[in-house]
């Protein structure tokens, strides 16, 4: 089974109520605690959870966060070295063409 969080996350600063513009690793942190754990404990409850995330983002690389998720005992997936824009949703697209070419209808009725 496998499960997908959030691709754009907004954020706004608790006491300014402005717009964060960047996700640090202390605000990532944080969207892990409250947002991803329960969703993940909900999905999966005691199975193991496993996580792929994107390498480029300087939160997700950052040593604390590292931690967290060694603390958490929570896997982290590596990130292909060649393949640096990894989207697996682009797997989908492929399977999806071959199965609707097989749905064609093989005459003109």
């Amino acid at each position: 089974m496998r499960a997908t969080f959030a691709s754009h996350l907004e954020t706004k600063d608790p006491e300014s109520g402005g717009r964060i513009e960047r996700v640090n690793a202390a605000v990532y942190q944080e969207i892990l605690e409250h947002f991803v754990l329960p969703s993940a404990d909900e999905l999966y409850g005691d199975a193991n959870f496993i996580i792929q995330q994107n390498y480029l983002a300087p939160a997700h690389t950052a040593k604390s966060t590292k931690t967290w998720f060694s603390d958490h005992g929570i896997t982290v997936l590596d990130w292909p070295a060649n393949l640096p824009d990894l989207n697996p949703i682009e797997n989908l697209w492929g399977i999806a063409k071959r199965k609707m070419r097989d749905l064609r209808p093989n005459n003109a009725e």
